[in-house]
């Protein structure tokens, strides 16, 4: 049998449809020991899960080059998954581009940047 190992893992955009499903697997997730999330705002979207003591939440501006939190959100984080993404409706291309291009390679950089050796893009 394979040995496994724990890791720490840190999703961008959480709050969202596919980043909630994401969020709540990986909290369920026996090998994740610690779901860091960055967000707009704090959500309760995952206090009824058992494993919601695994979760905590950073408060980003995904505007900023270091998108606005303290390096220890990302300590040891072995795995870092960007699931941002504009919601539906929205029609204003300078905010698309914001959030789909621009916020996703700050995230990107800021990965890089604290040596997180893995990521993942879920791009719409």
């Amino acid at each position: 049998m394979p040995g496994y190992r724990l890791y720490k893992s840190l999703v961008a955009g959480a709050t969202g449809r596919v980043g909630e499903a994401l969020t709540r697997q990986l909290l369920l997730s026996p090998l994740c020991e610690t779901v860091h999330t960055l967000v707009r705002r704090k959500t309760s979207a995952f206090k009824e899960l058992s494993a919601a003591a695994k979760l905590h939440q950073h408060i980003a501006d995904f505007r900023n080059d270091d998108c606005g939190v303290e390096a220890s959100a990302l300590d040891g984080v072995d795995a870092a998954f960007c699931v941002l993404g504009a919601r539906s409706g929205w029609s204003d291309a300078a905010d698309v581009a914001a959030v789909e291009r621009d916020a996703v390679i700050n995230f990107a950089r800021l990965c890089e940047a604290r040596g997180v050796p893995h990521f993942s893009l879920l791009s719409s």
